[in-house]
Protein backbone atom coordinates (compact mmCIF):
# COMPACT_ATOMS: atom_id res chain seq x y z
CA UNK A 1 0.00 0.00 0.00
CA UNK A 2 1.01 3.61 -0.59
CA UNK A 3 0.51 6.28 2.04
CA UNK A 4 -1.03 9.27 0.26
CA UNK A 5 -0.94 12.91 1.30
CA UNK A 6 -4.64 12.68 2.14
CA UNK A 7 -4.00 9.64 4.38
CA UNK A 8 -1.26 11.42 6.33
CA UNK A 9 -3.43 14.52 6.66
CA UNK A 10 -6.25 12.40 8.11
CA UNK A 11 -3.91 10.75 10.63
CA UNK A 12 -2.45 14.13 11.60
CA UNK A 13 -5.96 15.51 12.17
CA UNK A 14 -6.75 12.56 14.45
CA UNK A 15 -3.56 13.17 16.43
CA UNK A 16 -4.51 16.77 17.14
CA UNK A 17 -7.99 15.92 18.46
CA UNK A 18 -8.94 15.59 22.12
CA UNK A 19 -9.96 11.98 22.84
CA UNK A 20 -13.72 12.69 22.89
CA UNK A 21 -13.54 14.32 19.46
CA UNK A 22 -11.41 11.44 18.17
CA UNK A 23 -14.04 8.97 19.37
CA UNK A 24 -16.67 10.91 17.46
CA UNK A 25 -14.56 10.87 14.30
CA UNK A 26 -14.05 7.12 14.53
CA UNK A 27 -17.76 6.54 15.17
CA UNK A 28 -18.66 8.52 12.06
CA UNK A 29 -16.12 6.57 10.02
CA UNK A 30 -16.99 3.14 11.39
CA UNK A 31 -20.67 3.39 12.40
CA UNK A 32 -20.06 2.16 15.95
CA UNK A 33 -21.47 3.35 19.26
CA UNK A 34 -19.70 4.97 22.22
CA UNK A 35 -19.03 3.32 25.57
CA UNK A 36 -19.23 4.43 29.22
CA UNK A 37 -15.74 5.60 30.17
CA UNK A 38 -14.14 4.60 33.47
CA UNK A 39 -10.52 4.84 34.64
CA UNK A 40 -9.29 2.89 37.70
CA UNK A 41 -6.33 3.87 39.82
CA UNK A 42 -3.03 2.61 38.36
CA UNK A 43 -0.48 0.97 40.62
CA UNK A 44 2.51 0.02 38.49
CA UNK A 45 4.59 1.39 35.63
CA UNK A 46 5.73 -0.79 32.74
CA UNK A 47 7.03 -0.21 29.21
CA UNK A 48 5.91 -3.47 27.55
CA UNK A 49 4.60 -3.78 24.01
CA UNK A 50 0.83 -3.23 23.55
CA UNK A 51 0.10 -6.78 22.34
CA UNK A 52 1.19 -8.15 25.74
CA UNK A 53 -1.40 -6.08 27.62
CA UNK A 54 -4.10 -6.67 25.01
CA UNK A 55 -3.70 -10.44 25.40
CA UNK A 56 -3.40 -10.46 29.23
CA UNK A 57 -7.00 -11.40 30.03
CA UNK A 58 -7.75 -13.77 27.14
CA UNK A 59 -7.94 -16.94 29.24
CA UNK A 60 -10.40 -15.42 31.70
CA UNK A 61 -12.46 -13.98 28.87
CA UNK A 62 -12.59 -17.36 27.10
CA UNK A 63 -13.79 -19.12 30.25
CA UNK A 64 -16.43 -16.45 30.75
CA UNK A 65 -16.84 -17.02 34.50
CA UNK A 66 -17.02 -13.29 35.32
CA UNK A 67 -20.53 -12.74 33.87
CA UNK A 68 -23.24 -14.37 31.72
CA UNK A 69 -22.75 -14.04 27.94
CA UNK A 70 -23.97 -10.70 26.62
CA UNK A 71 -26.03 -10.03 23.47
CA UNK A 72 -24.00 -8.35 20.73
CA UNK A 73 -23.83 -4.59 21.22
CA UNK A 74 -24.44 -4.69 25.00
CA UNK A 75 -22.43 -2.06 26.90
CA UNK A 76 -21.01 -3.11 30.26
CA UNK A 77 -18.03 -2.46 32.52
CA UNK A 78 -16.06 -5.42 33.94
CA UNK A 79 -13.06 -5.57 36.28
CA UNK A 80 -10.91 -8.61 35.47
CA UNK A 81 -8.66 -10.64 37.78
CA UNK A 82 -5.51 -8.92 36.47
CA UNK A 83 -6.90 -5.60 37.73
CA UNK A 84 -7.63 -4.29 34.26
CA UNK A 85 -11.01 -2.72 33.55
CA UNK A 86 -12.92 -3.00 30.27
CA UNK A 87 -15.86 -0.68 29.59
CA UNK A 88 -17.59 -1.04 26.27
CA UNK A 89 -19.48 -3.29 23.91
CA UNK A 90 -19.65 -7.08 24.13
CA UNK A 91 -20.58 -10.12 22.07
CA UNK A 92 -21.02 -13.14 24.31
CA UNK A 93 -17.86 -13.06 26.47
CA UNK A 94 -15.85 -11.16 23.87
CA UNK A 95 -14.83 -7.52 23.79
CA UNK A 96 -16.50 -6.69 20.51
CA UNK A 97 -17.44 -3.33 19.01
CA UNK A 98 -16.18 -0.16 20.66
CA UNK A 99 -14.57 -0.13 24.07
CA UNK A 100 -11.99 1.19 26.49
CA UNK A 101 -9.59 -0.93 28.57
CA UNK A 102 -7.14 0.23 31.21
CA UNK A 103 -4.37 -1.83 32.82
CA UNK A 104 -2.66 -1.67 36.22
CA UNK A 105 0.59 -0.44 34.65
CA UNK A 106 -1.15 2.78 33.51
CA UNK A 107 -1.60 1.82 29.87
CA UNK A 108 -4.96 2.10 28.11
CA UNK A 109 -6.57 1.27 24.78
CA UNK A 110 -9.64 3.01 23.40
CA UNK A 111 -11.05 1.88 20.09
CA UNK A 112 -12.49 -0.96 18.08
CA UNK A 113 -12.46 -4.66 19.00
CA UNK A 114 -13.26 -7.81 17.05
CA UNK A 115 -13.85 -10.83 19.28
CA UNK A 116 -11.29 -9.80 21.94
CA UNK A 117 -8.72 -8.47 19.47
CA UNK A 118 -7.87 -4.83 18.75
CA UNK A 119 -8.80 -4.36 15.08
CA UNK A 120 -9.63 -1.13 13.24
CA UNK A 121 -9.10 2.34 14.68
CA UNK A 122 -7.81 2.89 18.19
CA UNK A 123 -5.70 4.90 20.65
CA UNK A 124 -3.08 3.27 22.89
CA UNK A 125 -1.58 5.26 25.76
CA UNK A 126 1.71 3.83 27.07
CA UNK A 127 2.59 4.02 30.78
CA UNK A 128 5.43 6.48 30.03
CA UNK A 129 3.06 8.96 28.36
CA UNK A 130 3.75 8.09 24.73
CA UNK A 131 0.72 7.56 22.48
CA UNK A 132 -0.21 5.71 19.28
CA UNK A 133 -3.28 6.81 17.32
CA UNK A 134 -4.31 4.94 14.21
CA UNK A 135 -5.16 1.59 12.67
CA UNK A 136 -4.75 -1.87 14.24
CA UNK A 137 -4.71 -5.51 13.21
CA UNK A 138 -4.29 -8.53 15.51
CA UNK A 139 -3.42 -6.31 18.54
CA UNK A 140 -0.60 -4.57 16.64
CA UNK A 141 -0.14 -1.20 14.96
CA UNK A 142 -1.04 -1.91 11.34
CA UNK A 143 -2.04 0.52 8.60
CA UNK A 144 -1.90 4.27 8.96
CA UNK A 145 -0.99 5.69 12.35
CA UNK A 146 0.84 8.32 14.36
CA UNK A 147 3.15 7.80 17.33
CA UNK A 148 4.06 10.53 19.84
CA UNK A 149 7.01 9.84 22.15
CA UNK A 150 6.69 10.55 25.87
CA UNK A 151 8.53 13.87 25.50
CA UNK A 152 6.21 14.80 22.58
CA UNK A 153 9.30 15.88 20.61
CA UNK A 154 9.52 12.56 18.75
CA UNK A 155 6.68 12.04 16.30
CA UNK A 156 6.11 9.49 13.53
CA UNK A 157 3.22 9.60 11.07
CA UNK A 158 2.86 7.02 8.36
CA UNK A 159 2.49 3.34 7.57
CA UNK A 160 2.82 0.43 10.00
CA UNK A 161 2.83 -3.34 9.65
CA UNK A 162 2.77 -5.90 12.45
CA UNK A 163 3.73 -3.30 15.06
CA UNK A 164 6.65 -1.84 13.08
CA UNK A 165 7.06 1.25 10.93
CA UNK A 166 6.82 -0.21 7.45
CA UNK A 167 6.51 1.75 4.22
CA UNK A 168 6.39 5.52 3.89
CA UNK A 169 6.46 7.83 6.89
CA UNK A 170 7.55 11.15 8.36
CA UNK A 171 9.64 11.09 11.55
CA UNK A 172 10.44 14.19 13.58
CA UNK A 173 12.92 14.60 16.43
CA UNK A 174 14.21 11.01 16.49
CA UNK A 175 17.86 12.00 17.11
CA UNK A 176 17.51 15.67 18.09
CA UNK A 177 14.99 18.50 18.09
CA UNK A 178 14.61 19.93 14.61
CA UNK A 179 15.53 16.72 12.78
CA UNK A 180 12.99 15.49 10.21
CA UNK A 181 13.11 12.36 8.05
CA UNK A 182 10.75 11.69 5.15
CA UNK A 183 11.09 8.35 3.45
CA UNK A 184 10.63 4.59 3.66
CA UNK A 185 11.02 2.22 6.61
CA UNK A 186 11.53 -1.52 6.94
CA UNK A 187 10.67 -3.19 10.27
CA UNK A 188 11.10 0.10 12.10
CA UNK A 189 14.36 1.17 10.48
CA UNK A 190 15.03 3.74 7.77
CA UNK A 191 15.62 1.80 4.57
CA UNK A 192 15.33 2.76 0.92
CA UNK A 193 14.95 6.33 -0.27
CA UNK A 194 14.68 9.20 2.17
CA UNK A 195 15.34 12.85 2.89
CA UNK A 196 16.68 13.95 6.27
CA UNK A 197 17.02 17.58 7.34
CA UNK A 198 18.75 18.89 10.46
CA UNK A 199 18.35 22.05 12.51
CA UNK A 200 21.74 23.36 11.38
CA UNK A 201 20.45 23.67 7.80
CA UNK A 202 21.97 20.45 6.51
CA UNK A 203 19.96 18.07 4.33
CA UNK A 204 20.66 14.63 2.89
CA UNK A 205 18.64 13.04 0.08
CA UNK A 206 19.43 9.50 -1.01
CA UNK A 207 19.63 5.87 0.07
CA UNK A 208 19.40 4.37 3.57
CA UNK A 209 19.74 0.95 5.16
CA UNK A 210 19.30 -0.02 8.80
CA UNK A 211 19.05 3.67 9.85
CA UNK A 212 22.41 4.41 8.16
CA UNK A 213 23.19 6.42 5.04
CA UNK A 214 24.39 3.82 2.54
CA UNK A 215 24.61 4.05 -1.26
CA UNK A 216 24.22 7.09 -3.46
CA UNK A 217 23.04 10.42 -2.12
CA UNK A 218 23.53 14.14 -1.88
CA UNK A 219 24.29 16.24 1.20
CA UNK A 220 23.84 20.01 1.18
CA UNK A 221 24.36 22.54 3.97
CA UNK A 222 23.40 26.00 2.77
CA UNK A 223 24.64 27.77 5.91
CA UNK A 224 28.26 26.82 5.23
CA UNK A 225 27.91 26.32 1.46
CA UNK A 226 28.86 22.67 1.70
CA UNK A 227 27.78 20.07 -0.86
CA UNK A 228 28.67 16.44 -1.56
CA UNK A 229 27.10 14.13 -4.14
CA UNK A 230 28.32 10.56 -4.38
CA UNK A 231 28.60 7.25 -2.51
CA UNK A 232 28.16 6.72 1.23
CA UNK A 233 28.94 3.90 3.68
CA UNK A 234 27.81 3.78 7.33
CA UNK A 235 26.72 7.44 7.12
CA UNK A 236 30.20 8.53 5.96
CA UNK A 237 31.37 9.71 2.54
CA UNK A 238 32.79 6.81 0.55
CA UNK A 239 34.51 8.02 -2.60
Amino acid sequence: TVCTTEDLKYVEELCSMPLDEYIGAVERRSDVRPWPQQRPACAEVSSGRPEANLATDLEELRRGQFAPPQPEGTCASVTLRSGSVYSGQWKGHCRHGFGNQTWRDGASYSGQWLENVAVGMGVYNFPDGSVYIGEWQHNRFHGLGAYYGSSKTTVFRGEWQGGFRQGYGVEEGSTSVGTTFRGTFNRGLKEGSGICSWSDGGEYAGQWKGNHIIGSGTYVCKDVRRRYKGQWLDSQKDG
